[in-house]
């Protein structure tokens, strides 16, 4: 280290597993990841070594890159990052060091190099850059200064994040800056840092602008370009469907209605797996950007990635699927084939029969189909004539099996008057008579299915949309699989269809046949209560289509990261209108990615009305039944001390440590509850403080035994609280929590039935075995399980088994045995 030359060394720290924005540093960022971005920014700079700096949990995906960009790669501690950037200083003998981050793709060579310089001339400890754009700049620090932090530091937050123990000892390190530009040049609006999706996509909008530039990464030109654009509509979303002139027009329309819904916030862009633009200028439409389907993976290379990939295909393969995923953030509508369960967000809004039982989805059901009628049913009356007398008739764009003309000329021979739809695509001219009017490719249906007294149509979109307007609807589909679905939906008026060519015989006979059927079953009555259709026209269709939008909109995306071991290795288990829910194929926990920021609030309403919802009886009065848990907590945590100071995080009302301040030992409780901190001041005396995990980041006081009872599983990052609770405990310190068992008897009885009640603020399921892994590798021995949440009922419903003593305990004995129980403790002490 103090050798005539000296080492230099670029360390960019890179972590997978991210709370914020997880995977964030496999992103792709115009093909490539935002920590290539960043590797090719920093290799312009003169080192002796380009080193990523990160965990060995990331080595399956780090270490092929590294390779690549001719980069050394470096496994050290996961939260203690100083003590990583110490060890791998001393392991390739680096004497300074050039520290960056994968967050910041667009880290400044320039800048970089400026700081270098600065370093180099003035022999300092650490220096830096000031009025530069926030995700633009490095720290150059020497390896010696490090060391000195390392050993001193007393506080979590300062291993975490390598440098605050020098900013904050000043009188003890040589710390210099300058401004990069002069004052006038501010840069303080200027973000280019990645930390969560919004960030991601406002870099994706100004990586485009800056391609496109002369000076590309100069920074005077990034600053430049983001001043320049309009950040109040930058994100876009790519709309996927199939059409041909058989099929899928009402596809086509359906998308567009939907993205009519959110165009102001996103630029809207087409493409068709089958078909082409020519059907663009025969439907109206909102501004939209079409781009041909095999040129979509040329365009993401030079345009960049989709903020949303809407798709709406109905049996993608997982391979189409992983396409469609390497262009963006996939939600998917009616997709019943395995790629369906591979994107982010499935919906299923149209039934079907072909549902297999493994199938899952976001949101399901008619409530959430996409139709421009409003579902407004308050003062529902029917609008037709009696008997009826005018029909329309609508087989889609394209009238697939030429059904239009045959029906047109039967009722009108039956006396109706008719208004034929002709689509786009129609194979057979039909021509306008006395009794016949013709629509051509009629957009919006509203008014003239309004002004209709029955519709005949096959089973799709203009079905729905008839049943919204309370419109008696006959039934004549194009194939078989329509009527299969007609069927499943049991909807009682269909013309059956006789075979795959979809040729009806006797068709004239036919509808005569269930016109009278639908005469004699009141299908054409005005009251509503005695209407054969009035369960039909009762549906909820559409009517949560706003939700759909609302998601889209709000949608906070991250990739499938396993907390613990950093894998993407999963699969999804559940999926509801919230998160879903992964199992981890590598370590096996089972963790949650919701789809927007959960805000927790525990105030007064959360101990009383909804404790008592849960348990029959506020937190306050169930007292007696936690003082009774707290004994035997108690106990086992003095088969490893007496006495002691005792923090128990996430004290709820204080009454574990209250039991055990009357029991010898000293207790602090924090909770982020202003109403649970009040109580425990107030009424139980007991010191207590206002505080999350940034509290225990942040201070450095030590105690005995940590206590934190049904805590971790609310907090995303839960191994950095097993780190910080490590860091707080004395030699031989105590560690006990309690949490959901993830080998528990109601989930592997019924996952889905448990998965429903989960609750959406606990981002994982962990199992006693996978806990007692994580708290080894944290430094913790001596290490016991007790298996708690075991009810008979769980595991037997015969009341006679329940009585029998015998048996009861034989479940008792083999649910512990078993790890079976819904909930268990662990008691840990620390070794190391």
């Amino acid at each position: 280290m103090n050798g005539f030359l000296k080492k230099t060394g670029i360390f960019l720290q890179v972590r997978i597993n991210s709370t914020r924005l997880r995977g964030k540093a496999l992103l792709k960022l115009f093909n490539k990841t935002i920590t290539e971005h960043a590797m090719e920014r920093l290799n312009i700079i003169p080192a002796d070594y380009r080193i990523l700096v990160t965990t060995k949990e990331s080595e399956y995906a780090l270490q092929n890159l590294a390779s690549k960009m001719g980069w050394k790669i470096f496994y050290g501690e996961n939260h203690n990052v100083l003590k990583r950037f110490v060890d791998a200083a001393l392991y390739f003998g680096v004497d300074i060091i050039v520290r960056a981050t994968a967050d910041n793709p667009l880290v400044s060579s320039e800048i970089a190099i400026e700081t270098l310089n600065l370093f180099n001339k003035t022999n300092c400890d650490l220096a830096h850059l000031t009025n530069i754009p926030y995700g633009s700049g490095v720290e150059v620090v020497k390896t010696e200064a490090l060391i000195k932090a390392l050993k001193n530091s007393k506080i979590p937050y300062d291993l975490e994040h390598v440098t605050p123990y020098i900013y904050k000892h000043k009188d003890k390190f040589l710390i210099k800056s300058i401004n990069y530009y002069d004052n006038d040049n501010t840069c303080e609006n200027v973000r280019i840092s990645v930390d969560t999706s919004e960030d991601f996509s406002r870099i994706n909008y100004l990586y485009r602008a800056i391609k496109k530039s002369t000076n590309k990464f100069k920074i005077k030109n990034i600053i430049d370009t983001w001043n320049k654009l309009d950040f109040k509509k930058f994100k876009r979303c790519l709309l996927i469907t199939a059409y041909s002139d058989s099929y899928g027009i009402g596809h086509i329309k359906r998308l567009l209605n939907l993205a009519n819904k959110f165009k102001d916030n996103f630029h809207i862009y087409l493409s068709f797996k089958h078909g082409n633009k020519d059907i663009l200028s025969k439907i109206e439409c909102c501004d939209v950007n079409y781009i041909d389907y095999n040129k979509l993976d040329k365009f993401i290379i030079e345009e960049g990635s989709f903020d949303r990939v809407i798709t709406d295909l109905r049996d993608t393969s997982l391979d189409e699927m992983k396409f469609y995923k390497s262009l963006g953030p996939v939600i998917s509508f009616d997709d019943l084939g395995e790629g369906g369960q591979l994107s982010d967000i499935n919906i299923k809004s149209i039934p079907s029969p072909d549902e297999k039982n493994f199938l899952k989805f976001n949101l399901e059901g008619l409530d959430y189909l996409i139709t421009d009628i409003p579902n407004n049913k308050a003062n529902a009356k029917l609008k037709f004539n009696n008997p009826i007398k005018n029909i329309l008739i609508t087989f889609g764009g394209s009238d697939p099996a030429n059904l239009s003309k045959p029906v047109a000329r039967i009722f009108e021979k039956l006396g109706y008057k008719v208004t034929l739809v002709v689509g786009p695509y129609f194979k057979e001219q039909v021509n306008e008579s006395e009794n016949c009017k013709i629509i051509s490719n009629l957009d919006n249906l509203k008014e003239i299915i309004d002004s209709s007294d029955m519709v005949i149509t096959s089973f799709g979109i203009t079905f729905f949309e008839s049943l919204i307007s309370n419109k008696p609807i006959l039934l004549i589909n194009p194939s078989l699989y329509h009527d299969k679905l007609t069927k499943e939906f049991k909807y009682p008026y269909l013309i059956e269809n006789n075979s795959e060519n979809a040729v009806i015989f006797g068709l004239d006979l036919k509808i005569e046949e269930i016109l009278n059927k639908m005469k004699n079953d009141n299908a054409f009555s005005e009251i509503l209560e005695l209407n054969s259709l009035n369960k039909f026209f009762s549906l909820k269709i559409g009517n949560k289509k706003n939700d759909i939008v609302k998601l889209i909109s709000n949608w906070t995306f991250s990739l499938p990261i396993c907390q613990n071991c950093s894998s993407d290795k999963q699969i999804v288990l559940y999926r509801n209108s919230n998160h879903n829910i992964h199992k981890c194929n590598s370590c096996g926990m089972i963790y949650i990615i919701p789809f927007t920021q959960i805000t927790e609030n525990y105030n007064s309403k959360y101990f009383n009305q909804k404790y008592k919802e849960q348990y029959g009886k506020t937190y306050a009065e169930d007292k007696d039944n936690i003082l009774l848990l707290a004994r035997e907590r108690l106990f086992n945590i003095r088969s490893y001390i007496d006495k002691g100071t005792l923090l128990d995080f996430g004290s709820g009302l204080g009454f574990f440590a209250e039991y055990c301040e009357n029991n010898g030992f000293i207790t602090t409780c924090i909770d982020i509850s202003d109403y649970a901190i009040e109580y425990i001041n107030n009424v139980l005396k007991l010191r207590g403080i206002k505080g999350d995990i940034e509290y225990l980041e942040k201070n450095s006081e030590a105690f005995d035994v940590i206590s934190s009872y049904f805590v971790i599983e609310h907090i995303q990052d839960f191994v950095k609280l097993i780190f910080l609770f490590h860091s707080h405990l004395r030699k031989n310190g105590v560690l006990s929590l309690s949490t959901p068992n993830a080998n528990g008897i109601s989930i592997k009885k019924d996952f889905m039935k448990y998965a429903k009640a989960h609750p959406e603020d606990h981002y994982f399921i962990i199992s006693p075995k996978l806990l007692k892994k994580i708290l080894k590798r944290h430094g913790f021995g001596k290490i016991k399980i007790i298996i708690r949440g075991i009810h008979i009922d769980r595991f037997i419903k015969s009341e006679k088994l329940k009585r029998n003593k015998f048996f009861t305990k034989f479940i008792y004995f083999y649910a512990k045995l078993f790890k079976l129980g819904d909930t268990f403790e662990i008691y840990a002490q620390k070794s190391k």
